[in-house]
C-alpha cells in the first residue's frame, strides 16, 4: 500500500501521508539542510550541532566538548559556573582577603545593623582594603531597607526621636534617604 502515492510502500515510508517525505532524511523542519534526526536544534535554522549534549549550540558554547561548562561570559577560559567573577576577565576566584572580609561583614551584621557605607567603613577600620571591603559587603546581598529598620528600632529602644530626626540620624549613619525613610517609618 502507498497512501501518499509517492512510490514508497507505507511500511517503508517515514511519513506515509506526506508525498514529499519518504525517509527520515527528508524531514528538515527548520530548512537548514540538516535532517531533523541529525539536528540538535531542528526548529532553529541558525544552529544544528551540540557536541556535548548540554543544550547549548556549539557555535555559542565556550566549552563545546564539556557539558558541565557552557558559558564563559568574560573570556578568561573559566566557565561562568566555576567563575566567582563571570563578568571580570582579570579574576575568577574569591581571594582569602575577600573571604575574610565576607566573614567579618557577616559577623558585624549578626551583631548590629549597618548601612552599606557604614559597614564598608567598619571593615576598612579593621584593616581591610577598600576593594575587599566593598566586594564583601556587595557580595552579601544585604537588604539595606531592613538594616535601616533594625537601626531605627534600636534607636527608638533607648531614646526619643521625631520621625524627621530619626530619618536624619539614619542618613548620618550612611543610609540613603529612601532607606532611612523606610526604616524610620516602619519602626515609628
Amino acid at each position: 500500500m502507498d497512501t501518499d502515492g509517492d512510490g514508497v510502500n507505507d511500511a517503508e515510508d517515514h511519513r506515509p501521508e506526506d508525498p514529499k517525505v519518504q525517509t527520515r532524511d527528508d524531514v528538515d523542519t527548520d530548512k537548514d539542510g540538516i535532517p531533523d534526526f541529525e539536528d540538535a536544534f531542528p526548529e532553529n535554522a541558525k544552529y544544528s550541532k551540540d557536541s556535548d549534549g548540554d543544550g547549548v549550540a556549539d557555535p555559542i558554547d565556550d566549552f563545546p566538548k564539556n557539558e558541565r561548562y557552557s558559558k564563559d561570559s568574560d573570556g578568561d577560559a573559566v566557565a561562568d559556573s566555576e567563575d566567582d567573577f563571570p563578568a571580570d576577565p582579570t579574576r575568577s576566584k574569591i581571594t582569602t582577603a575577600m573571604q575574610n572580609a565576607i566573614s567579618a561583614a557577616e559577623s558585624y551584621l549578626d551583631y548590629t545593623a549597618f548601612s552599606r557605607t557604614g559597614l564598608i567603613e567598619q571593615l576598612q577600620f579593621e584593616g581591610y582594603k577598600t576593594a575587599d571591603a566593598t566586594f564583601a559587603v556587595d557580595y552579601l546581598k544585604v537588604n539595606w531597607n531592613e538594616q535601616a529598620f533594625k537601626s531605627a528600632k534600636s534607636y527608638l529602644g533607648y531614646t526619643s526621636f521625631s520621625l524627621s530626626g530619626l530619618i536624619e540620624q539614619l542618613q548620618f549613619e550612611g543610609f540613603t534617604y529612601d532607606q532611612a525613610a523606610y526604616g524610620a517609618k516602619k519602626a515609628y
